[in-house]
């Protein structure tokens, strides 16, 4: 993720650190995985106000307020499939978090539909990833040494 976040202009940093707080506070839950997202992405931030803001909202547990995202369709794509990986890394995806990531797809310029067929990705990936981790666990039982 530090690669699209380091190529991002300062306000669209600042954007997606919101967007990325919201992500994580929409369900309700932090997890510990979840923070190490956002530690990521405010490392970017140039303002010690920015970063208190951004962490605020997530004390908080607020959905932030964000502006349409003016920027190319290909960074804009590539901002909500990070933000769909992320979503998804606890495993589990609810309501508040689905809306929340339509909510932010329209802020970037996508339709629902759009929206959706990202997050469909993101839970796709989430289940290869899960069953790697099944393969693995599953591999310990053979005795190739």
């Amino acid at each position: 993720m530090s690669n699209l976040v380091e190529t991002l202009p300062p306000q669209v940093k600042i954007w997606f650190a919101f967007a990325v707080a919201g992500v994580i506070t929409a369900d309700g839950v932090v997890t510990e995985t979840e923070l190490e997202f956002l530690r990521e992405t405010i490392n970017f931030l140039e303002s010690v106000e920015d970063i208190n803001e951004v962490v605020g909202v997530v004390k908080a547990k607020e959905r932030p307020v964000l502006k349409k995202l003016s920027t190319d369709p290909q960074t804009a794509a590539l901002i909500l499939i990070h933000l769909a990986q992320i979503a998804i890394t606890d495993g589990k995806l609810d309501n508040s978090e689905v809306d929340f990531f339509k909510y932010v797809g329209k802020k970037l310029g996508f339709d629902g539909a759009y929206s959706e067929e990202v997050m469909e990705w993101g839970k796709e990936n989430l289940k290869v990833e899960k069953r790697k981790k099944t393969l693995i666990k599953k591999s310990r039982q053979y005795k190739i040494y």
